[in-house]
């Protein structure tokens, strides 16, 4: 855990989200990509991106998929410091389908999960404060952006 103090956490849902290659369409695809998906994973990364010290909140299962994700988060340079792990034997990850569009075609989103496995309740050992903003997203069930408030100078 680092000592500097986080610009910005993000709490929510993870999800692993498959595409086929390229513009191909998911009905004629017989391969896809994985990825890691989801609004406050993109959140995070565009803060990092900016320079700021960022993280995530969020459960992700004790499986393989589960260290798939969490090794990308960090290759993004997002801490995993709060992340909690499911050792469940009923333990998932969040899962999505995404076609990327060709004009005039448009991109496709599409799930088959009806409830997230990630609640706000998952998350309750924290060490750090943040106050809690509004919702990024009411489709899923608890995606809420934290943001850790501190002085800054102002800008000159």
């Amino acid at each position: 855990m680092s000592d500097r103090p986080f610009d910005l956490l993000s709490l929510g849902e993870l999800l692993l989200r498959l595409s086929p290659a390229g513009v191909e369409r998911l009905v004629r695809g017989d391969s896809f990509q994985k990825q890691v998906g989801g609004a406050e994973l993109n959140v995070a990364v565009g803060a990092a991106l900016l320079g700021l010290h960022t993280g995530v909140v969020t459960q992700l299962p004790s499986h393989d998929m589960g260290n798939f994700v969490k090794n990308k988060v960090r290759s993004y340079g997002i801490s995993d410091d709060f992340f909690v792990y499911d050792h469940s034997s009923d333990a998932r990850l969040g899962l999505y389908y995404y076609e990327y569009g060709a004009h005039p075609r448009k991109p496709k989103l599409f799930t088959t999960e009806r409830t997230a496995p990630f609640t706000a309740s998952a998350w309750t050992r924290s060490r750090r404060t943040c106050t809690v903003r509004q919702p990024v997203s009411t489709r899923r069930e608890s995606p809420w952006l934290c943001v850790k408030t501190r002085e800054r100078p102002p800008l000159t």
